[in-house]
């Protein structure tokens, strides 16, 4: 089952998608290198601004502390000057009322179309983030925000918890596409 949630008029340019092969239609099924069923969102942002540029972007971890939600509370307590594959990037994250960390490593790097993180220390059982840009014209790029997801505790806290938890990666995504477009897009005028 795919869910998708076109973007309001406020917000124009960003989509965000739920696969799921559940019946309930909230725990969304991905597969990891296990084979195991893994949550998944995916959102899609289309930014007016060339390839180069938005992929730099995030690239700038300065940036990540920008688009992120204010109630995150996002602090990075380590991290490479320059982002390539295999740098490690330590995070605090508030996730409700605890503040804990999240370490990633960053699995593949292909400038200026994809790059890939891992969670390698943190909250969630696996979180696999896929950053996906597409030139769409020369000054227009299509990204794809795909992430992979698993909670502690195993199918039961994944049931349970999974409906909160989508909700709660849509909110974070879903502003950070908002900031993302509006910074990128103030910059171009």
């Amino acid at each position: 089952m795919t869910t998708i949630t076109q973007s309001s008029s406020s917000n124009p340019g960003i989509t965000a998608i739920h696969r799921t092969s559940c019946t309930s239609g909230r725990y969304c099924a991905g597969t990891h290198e296990e084979g195991k069923q893994m949550p998944t969102f995916e959102q899609v942002t289309y930014i007016e601004r060339d390839i180069q540029t938005v992929f730099n972007f995030h690239l700038d971890l300065n940036n990540l502390l920008k688009i992120s939600p204010d109630d995150a509370n996002l602090q990075i307590f380590h991290a490479p000057e320059k982002i390539e594959q295999g740098s490690r990037i330590g995070l605090f994250v508030k996730i409700g009322p605890i503040t804990t960390t999240m370490e990633t490593v960053v699995e593949i790097l292909q400038p200026p179309h994809k790059f890939v993180d891992r969670q390698i220390g943190g909250f969630f059982a696996k979180w696999v983030h896929t950053h996906l840009f597409e030139k769409v014209t020369r000054n227009k790029t299509k990204l794809t925000d795909r992430i992979e997801y698993s909670l502690p505790g195993g199918v039961f806290t994944n049931v349970v918890g999974g409906g909160i938890a989508q909700r709660k990666i849509e909110e974070m995504f879903r502003h950070r596409a908002e900031r993302t477009k509006k910074l990128l897009e103030k910059e171009s005028d």
